[in-house]
């Protein structure tokens, strides 16, 4: 039911993900601050919520997908992959039980 998010990858120090099956989306990996996974849709997914700072310096977030349209596994392997380029990367509760 969730599968908005199509593509999610992880090149050297760069993010790269598709959602709503036409916009793209791409961080530096080094600029990502927190990774926090927060119920939406009255409950019924959950989303994957990359905060990061801007150009600018400002804190900013991007959905890059939901739990229930990757699944735990899925999710799991890209925060593995994203805390082994960036390990100051903070996570919330629910994300660190994934």
């Amino acid at each position: 039911m969730f599968t908005f998010y199509t593509y999610i990858q992880i090149d050297k120090d760069r993010l790269k993900f598709v959602k709503w099956l036409v916009m793209r989306g791409e961080l530096a990996v080094s600029r990502i601050q927190s990774i926090k996974c927060q119920k939406t849709f009255m409950g019924l997914a959950t989303d994957v919520d990359i905060y990061f700072l801007t150009e600018s310096n400002t804190l900013s977030h991007n959905t890059v997908g939901t739990l229930e349209g990757y699944g735990n596994d899925a999710v799991r392997e890209i925060v593995n992959q994203l805390l082994k380029v960036n390990p100051s990367i903070t996570l919330d509760a629910r994300s660190e039980t994934i």
